[in-house]
């Protein structure tokens, strides 16, 4: 069986989508099912990353529309064959794909966050919620969904790191990162409320590939000591200095409750509402929006309110607590989880009747 990824990334998408099939499509490699990838964007997001050898790899800029994008992925299936084909994107829906990919002889495996766009497949991964009742009346058709963070698309280099309490039982060292992109500069409004905080930090900053205000970071003049990090292939090291984490509600937010960080978990984007009422149900992360903690001047309520949130955060048992409950939500093991129902004979009989 061969696998086909096609997925969304670039300044425009961000590398979120691309970091979750990423991780299944390296669990499925180590299985030795092999895999393609087409990508919807830049050929940049794949920079710094491992990919297998025998991958073979297809770029349509994001400007190229659906209709045109149906056509090619029509030629393409009429000269390869594939067992399944995973779809990450948003701007992938709808039953004309599932016919498609249907028509062909593979099963359509599509990950969805929102559970309000529509969507026909076989198998709908929402790997931020275990709400079922979501899709109760939902326009999305499919023959079995895997919901829940148990499904969590997370890389082995994230498994294989553990933050230990005892080594961070003072407040000494902080993480920021607010994705791929940041286009609207939370990176540095977080920085401003942070240079309130009484205690000198080292803050290590990530600014993704297509982050726009690095200059501005150069600038910094804060109390702080700190240390921004491009191009970074993997967060899972800095995780583990880290004292305390904070992150838009994407992806990373899954990454860190597998290493164990400590998290202040900010919501950026209506797509990452579902993770946001995970982690504030589970009490794992202190939670905010960023309309109200970060994109207020420093000198407004914004400040205040993040000023407590983070006193709050810093607590020592908080943070102990919150690492235990963050690895009991993130196994690590959603990959394997999610490769087995690909590869599961039964499971392709189940949705195929």
């Amino acid at each position: 069986m061969r696998v086909l990824f096609i997925v969304e990334a670039g300044f425009r998408y961000g590398l979120g989508h691309l970091m979750r099939c990423r991780s299944l499509l390296l669990e499925l490699e180590r299985r030795g099912i092999a895999s393609d990838l087409w990508v919807r964007g830049e050929r940049s997001a794949l920079d710094g990353l491992k990919w297998p050898d025998t991958m073979d790899v297809r770029i349509s800029g994001d400007d190229v529309p659906m209709a045109g994008l149906e056509k090619e992925f029509s030629a393409h299936l009429g000269r390869n064959a594939y067992g399944w084909i995973v779809v990450d994107g948003y701007g992938f829906s709808g039953a004309p794909l599932y016919d498609l990919f249907a028509a062909r002889g593979g099963g359509l495996f599509m990950l969805d966050d929102f559970a309000d766009r529509s969507l026909k497949a076989d198998v709908v991964l929402n790997q931020n919620t275990e709400r079922a009742d979501l899709y109760a009346g939902a326009p999305v058709h499919a023959g079995r969904f895997l919901l829940g963070p148990r499904y969590a698309l997370i890389s082995p280099d994230y498994r294989e790191v553990r933050w230990e309490w005892e080594e961070h039982r003072e407040l000494k060292r902080v993480l920021i990162s607010f994705g791929g992109v940041d286009r609207h500069g939370r990176t540095q409004k977080t920085l401003a409320h942070l240079d309130r905080y009484e205690t000198t930090l080292d803050v290590d900053v990530v600014a993704g590939p297509y982050y726009p205000f690095e200059e501005e970071l150069k600038k910094y003049c804060g109390p702080h000591r700190l240390a921004v990090h491009r191009r970074v292939p993997s967060l899972a090291p800095l995780m583990a200095q880290a004292d305390l984490m904070i992150s838009a509600t994407g992806v990373t937010v899954l990454q860190a409750c597998c290493v164990g960080v400590p998290l202040i978990v900010i919501q950026t984007q209506d797509n990452q509402r579902e993770l946001y009422r995970t982690m504030e149900s589970e009490g794992i992360a202190s939670c905010a929006r960023a309309e109200a903690s970060v994109d207020l001047p420093a000198a407004e309520e914004g400040a205040a309110m993040f000023a407590a949130m983070f006193k709050s955060a810093a607590d020592s048992a908080t943070r102990r607590e919150r690492s235990l409950k963050g690895r009991r939500l993130v196994d690590g093991a959603g990959a394997s989880r999610v490769a087995d129902a690909l590869v599961s004979a039964d499971l392709r009989q189940e949705v195929r009747t």
